[in-house]
């Protein structure tokens, strides 16, 4: 038998094909190769017959197809490409909102804690403002021979500070007084110090009542 006419690109199959794999067979058209997934198929290769011996008038023609074939290569590699660099830009954009998420909290915990030192910076400076005022009261109660003021004073007021107060009047507590106020009666021994007691030795006082400016003179 003899051909005449043309023919490229001529394959058999070991098995019928699909509707979709007749149509991926002329995906570009004349042009388009044998998908490998229908390579183990081809019992008759076109590579095969291209390389055996012509005769009579068989003529090689070019069909283009070689730059066609290189074009539709570079196609898939730049189609490759492009969704590499589309996979790594999403994973980019991901580790963006991620890096994000980080600043925006650490933005929530720097504000939160740049309150939290103006709270502290606040409580520091009332307590320095106390400390200052305790100083200032400390001073004065240093500086003045009234230990306890409360009301105005007498010389039994001294009663009042904590050497005495709430405690039983003693003979070393009677010695300790006896060099600045020698009118205390003896009688006192044995009693508790109290504000009654303390009030009750006031008003059976003769003497005139000292106030702080009379005891620092």
């Amino acid at each position: 038998h003899q051909f005449g006419g043309e023919i490229f690109n001529f394959n058999i199959f070991s098995r019928e094909l699909t509707a979709s794999e007749v149509t991926s067979l002329n995906e570009i058209g004349l042009c388009t190769p044998v998908p490998e997934s229908l390579e183990d198929y081809r019992t008759v290769k076109w590579e095969d017959i291209l390389q055996l011996s012509r005769s009579g008038t068989v003529q090689d023609i070019d069909t283009g197809c070689a730059a066609v074939v290189e074009l539709n290569q570079k196609l898939a590699e730049k189609t490759q490409e492009k969704e590499d660099v589309e996979l790594s830009l999403n994973r980019t954009l991901e580790d963006l909102r991620e890096v994000q998420g980080n600043f925006n909290s650490s933005q929530e915990e720097l504000s939160a804690a740049r309150g939290q030192i103006g709270t502290l910076k606040e409580e520091l400076n009332n307590t320095r403002v106390e400390l200052t005022e305790t100083k200032a009261d400390l001073m004065n109660v240093t500086q003045s021979k009234c230990v306890l003021q409360k009301g105005n004073l007498t010389k039994w007021d001294v009663f009042y500070s904590p050497d005495y107060y709430n405690k039983t009047f003693t003979r070393q507590l009677y010695r300790k007084l006896q060099n600045t106020w020698e009118t205390i009666s003896s009688r006192l021994f044995g009693m508790t110090i109290t504000d009654k007691l303390i009030e009750l030795i006031k008003d059976l006082d003769d003497g005139e009542i000292e106030t702080c400016g009379d005891l620092d003179s």
